[in-house]
C-alpha cells in the first residue's frame, strides 16, 4: 500500500457503494454517473493494492478486506463531520467561546464549571487556554479572561480581581526552617519563578523593606498555577497572586511565612472587543462569573 492518503472522492465513492451495495445507487446519492463511481473505486483499489468488491451479475459484494475497510472509512467521515460541527457550526447557536489565562482556569474556573452548567443548562461553553494576552486573533471568540492592568486599546474590560503578591510554601518547609525570621531569609530558599511576571520578587522585597538584593535562580514556569502546585509539593517558595493562592491557603496546602504583601496594580479581567455586540449567552456568563467572584464563591 502506498503511504499517502487516498483522495476523498475515491473514499466517498467506496463508502457509498459499500453501504448501498450498488454503483448505480451510490452514483444517484453522490450526483455523479455510475461509471464515475466505478472508476473511482478501481483507482482506490489500485492505490491500496487490494480488491474491495466482488463484481457480481446482480450487484456488488464486499470482499473480506472491503468489509474491514468500510467501517474505518465511515468512522473517518463521521469524525470529520462531528469535528466541523463542534468547532465551526456556531452561527445562531447558544455557544460561548472563552479564552482563559491558564492559571486562572486551573486554580479557579475548573472547579466551578459544573456550577455554571447547572445554572445555565442551555449554554454551551467552549474553553481555550492561553498564557499571554493575544489582542489580534479574535475570530470566533466571545470573551477572554486575561491578566494585566486592564488597559488594552480597542477592548472593554471588567476587573475581576485586585492582586497582591506574597511568598508561599508548603507547611513543612516553613516548619523546618527557623531561619524565616526576616524577609531576607527567603533568599536562602529555592525560589520558584513565573516567566513574564517582571520583577515580582523584587517588588515583594521592596515592600518588605529589603530591596536591592540579588534574587537566587530557581525553577521557572510559564504559569503561576504551575508554580503554586510545585510549591505545594514542597519544591520551593513561590510568589503567589492572592486570588490564585486563596484556596491553597484555606486548605492548608500552602502557608505564607510572612504577613507582607506587595500591591501589583494588576489583576484578572474579563475582556472583549469594544465594538462587539454581546449575545444573551455571553451576557449570562459575564453576570455569572462576576457575581461568583464578588461573592467569594467556592
Amino acid at each position: 500500500m502506498k503511504p499517502t492518503i487516498p483522495p476523498p472522492n475515491w473514499l466517498r465513492s467506496f463508502e457509498a457503494a459499500g453501504r448501498l451495495g450498488s454503483f448505480t445507487e451510490a452514483a444517484t446519492e453522490l450526483c455523479v454517473t455510475p461509471s464515475a463511481v466505478s472508476q473511482q473505486v478501481r483507482l482506490l483499489e489500485h492505490h491500496l493494492g487490494a480488491k474491495l468488491f466482488l463484481r457480481l451479475p446482480r450487484g456488488l459484494e464486499l470482499t473480506d478486506q472491503g468489509k474491514s475497510f468500510l467501517p474505518a472509512v465511515q468512522g473517518g467521515f463521521s469524525s470529520i463531520t462531528q469535528a466541523a460541527a463542534d468547532l465551526f457550526d456556531s452561527a445562531g447557536s447558544n455557544l460561548v467561546v472563552l479564552r482563559v489565562n491558564t492559571s486562572f482556569a486551573y486554580c479557579w474556573l475548573a472547579n466551578r464549571l459544573t456550577d455554571f452548567q447547572a445554572a445555565n443548562p442551555s449554554i454551551q461553553l467552549r474553553i481555550y487556554l492561553t498564557h499571554w494576552p493575544e489582542d489580534t486573533d479574535w475570530e470566533g471568540l466571545s470573551l477572554e479572561i486575561r491578566y494585566g492592568d486592564g488597559r488594552w486599546a480597542g477592548f472593554k474590560s471588567d476587573r475581576l480581581t485586585e492582586e497582591e503578591v506574597f511568598p508561599v510554601c508548603a507547611p513543612e518547609i516553613r516548619n523546618r526552617s527557623p531561619r524565616f525570621k526576616s524577609p531576607l531569609d527567603i533568599l536562602g530558599q529555592p525560589l520558584l519563578h513565573t516567566v513574564g511576571e517582571g520583577d515580582g520578587w523584587n517588588l515583594w522585597l521592596e515592600a518588605a523593606g529589603v530591596s536591592g538584593q540579588a534574587i537566587p535562580r530557581g525553577f521557572q514556569f510559564d504559569s503561576t498555577g504551575m508554580a503554586l502546585a510545585v510549591a505545594a509539593a514542597g519544591g520551593g517558595i513561590a510568589l503567589a497572586k492572592s486570588f490564585l493562592a486563596k484556596e491553597y491557603l484555606e486548605s492548608g496546602q500552602l502557608v505564607a511565612p510572612f504577613n507582607i504583601s506587595a500591591i501589583t496594580g494588576k489583576g484578572y479581567f474579563l475582556v472583549a472587543p469594544a465594538d462587539r455586540v454581546e449575545t444573551p449567552e455571553t451576557a449570562a456568563f459575564r453576570s455569572w462569573i462576576m457575581e461568583n467572584i464578588a461573592s467569594g464563591s467556592h
